[in-house]
């Protein structure tokens, strides 16, 4: 019998109070920008189905968060990417793009948690599934720069065969894309699909 040791840490679950059906990238970009405003320090997970909504999470998270550079050439890589963003809109449906909610709060003492972290501090986000390059894929294992918070967008590679550190928040989708086998067309599919009880405990 071979037995691996190993450390097992408290783990709290909260679940949505109402399941969004269709619209489930746009609800944990939500999540997620809720928690880094509203939470302390620490890494968020968030696990989506495949390479398109992760690239479009990505893109959408760092438009809401992080610093905007007012420049000729922002502005025209803004002009260049309105119609990627109505094909994103049809794709995956409305999606938070701005948040209101605490953008005219007053930065005091109290959002400052032990580590010295700022609710307002910038983000490091990046993507993680299994086509990416070997060399992209190592970046979410080394320290985000300095007071930044580590925002990773995963498939479910990032659940069962690695260990992301510094990880202090999931978010959950609650889909998987898994491999179906039609019978009746001898042709096999991947298609999104919820996960399982096991996997969401």
């Amino acid at each position: 019998v071979l037995r691996v040791p190993g450390r097992t840490h408290p783990v709290t679950i909260y679940h949505a109070k109402d399941t969004e059906l269709e619209d489930y990238v746009g609800e944990a970009i939500m999540k997620a920008v809720k928690i880094h405003k509203k939470l302390p320090g620490g890494g968020i997970l968030i696990f989506l189905t495949g390479r398109d909504e992760i690239l479009f999470a990505v893109k959408r998270l760092r438009r809401i968060l992080e610093p905007e550079i007012k420049s000729k050439a922002g502005e025209l890589d803004e002009l260049r990417d309105r119609d990627d963003d109505e094909e994103d809109a049809n794709a995956f449906g409305g999606v938070l793009d701005s948040d209101d909610d605490d953008s005219s709060e007053d930065e005091s003492e109290s959002d400052v948690d032990d580590d010295g972290f700022r609710a307002q501090n910038p983000v490091h986000i990046l993507p993680l599934y299994s086509m990416l390059s070997a060399d992209e894929q190592a970046k979410v294992f080394a320290p985000p720069p300095e007071n930044h918070r580590l925002i990773v967008v995963a498939t479910n590679i990032a659940e069962t065969s690695i260990t992301i550190p510094g990880i202090s928040y999931v978010v959950d989708s609650g889909r998987e894309k898994s491999r179906n086998y039609n019978e009746n067309t001898g042709i096999a599919s991947y298609e999104v699909s919820w996960i399982s009880k096991a996997a969401a405990d």
